[in-house]
Order: C-alpha cells, then sequence, then structure tokens
C-alpha cells in the first residue's frame, strides 16, 4: 500500500527505506554527520544557510580535535580514525536540540540507530554476559571437580 507522506508511512518502513537509501548510496549507514551533511548541501555542494555550515564546522571541528588527541596519545603514532559510534556521540553533543530531537536529522530520530545510548546499552548487555558466562565456567569447574572427587572413590577398591 502507498503511503501518503513520510508523517504517515510506518516507522519499520521507514527503517527499511533509509536503511535501503543507505546501502545504495553509499554502501553503508551514514554517520550522523554524513547525513547532515548531505542533506543540508545543495547538489552544487554549498550549505543551504549559514547556520547549517556552522553546525557542520562545529561538529567537524569536534572530531577532528578528538582524532588529533588520541593520535598523540597512541603509542605507535598512527593516526586515530573514529568510529562511526564515536562521531554520532560528537554530533549529539555538538548539535543543538529542539523538543528533545536532536536538529537536522529529522525523522531519523525516528529511526532506531547506533547512538551513544544504544552503544551503552550493548557495552552493558556485553559486559553482563561475559560476567555471567564467567560465573558458569566457575561452577562448572567447581562441579567437575566434585565430580571428580566422586568419581575417584567409585573406583577405589574396599
Amino acid at each position: 500500500m502507498a503511503h501518503p507522506n513520510w508523517s504517515k508511512t510506518p516507522h519499520y518502513v521507514r527503517k527499511t527505506w533509509f536503511k535501503i537509501y543507505a546501502a545504495k548510496e553509499t554502501g553503508h549507514l551514514p554517520s550522523l554527520m554524513e547525513l547532515y551533511e548531505r542533506t543540508h548541501k545543495n547538489k552544487a555542494g554549498v550549505f543551504v544557510d549559514g547556520k547549517s555550515e556552522q553546525i557542520y564546522n562545529d561538529v567537524v571541528a569536534r572530531v577532528e580535535d578528538r582524532q588529533t588527541q588520541l593520535t598523540q596519545q597512541s603509542t605507535d603514532g598512527l593516526p586515530v580514525t573514529l568510529s562511526t559510534l564515536e562521531v554520532d556521540k560528537i554530533y549529539e553533543e555538538v548539535v543543538p536540540k529542539k523538543k528533545g530531537r536532536t536538529l537536522g536529522i529529522g525523522s531519523v530520530n525516528d529511526v532506531p540507530r547506533a547512538t551513544s545510548s544504544y552503544g551503552q546499552r550493548r557495552d552493558d548487555e556485553v559486559t553482563e554476559l561475559r560476567r555471567e558466562s564467567a560465573q558458569l565456567r566457575n561452577e562448572l569447574t567447581a562441579t567437575k571437580s566434585r565430580m571428580g572427587g566422586v568419581e575417584g572413590e567409585e573406583n577405589r577398591p574396599r
């Protein structure tokens, strides 16, 4: 069924269209900074207004500062490139909010993405699973050692 406009399009359809568009255009899901740049420049590659350009330049400067800082801290001295998640975190820190939504990314606010909160939840989940796994391994080792003791007693001559 055709949807009359974007706002009436269900979220799951928006998410699918966004992924298809991103894959066709770039081969990967863009960072919020890449998305902002693509949607705020005209075909000639010029920003549509001064405010858009200023916001973009602020984000780029913060990303470059962070990369420079990490490169200076690295032991091998090789240049450091931030991940999409890290760039998105910086974008969300720098870009102003309006009515609780991040400015400049439109309805992508409604599409689940790898944001800082998503990344944090994921990290917490992984940490919890690792803790659980270690605990189960310890219990298994303890059970095996008890079973080994029992097996040893059964095989002893009486």
